[in-house]
């Protein structure tokens, strides 16, 4: 739904327009890059944290920018572990397609 209104489509216009392909890209890119509201509140709750962090008092606790967001602390820290998942799941894939690249560089050379 956020995609749609996001490319400001119909749900019926993406389904006629994208393959199974593009649309499990763009939600590998949601993971990485939210798109619309949960966005925001990330924003938000980090601007947030930091104004309340200049205010509190010396040795209080610091605040984080998920005390200042709409959601429960359950959801929130579970959408953290997996895009954790995922953000290793890209590194180690460029990890191997860099060293396979260096080995043909190095044949090559």
């Amino acid at each position: 739904m956020r995609l749609a209104l996001a490319l400001g489509k119909t749900l019926s216009e993406l389904d006629q327009l994208m393959s199974a392909q593009e649309f499990m890209l763009w939600q590998s890119f949601d993971d990485l890059e939210p798109l619309g509201e949960r966005r925001a509140d990330i924003r938000n709750g980090m601007a947030m944290a930091l104004y309340a962090n200049v205010h509190r008092a010396p040795n209080a606790a610091a605040f984080r920018p998920i005390d200042f967001m709409p959601y429960d602390r359950g959801y929130v820290e579970e959408e953290a572990r997996r895009a954790a998942r995922v953000q290793a799941e890209i590194s180690a894939k460029a990890r191997v397609f860099f060293d396979a690249y260096r080995s043909r560089q190095q044949l090559k050379g």
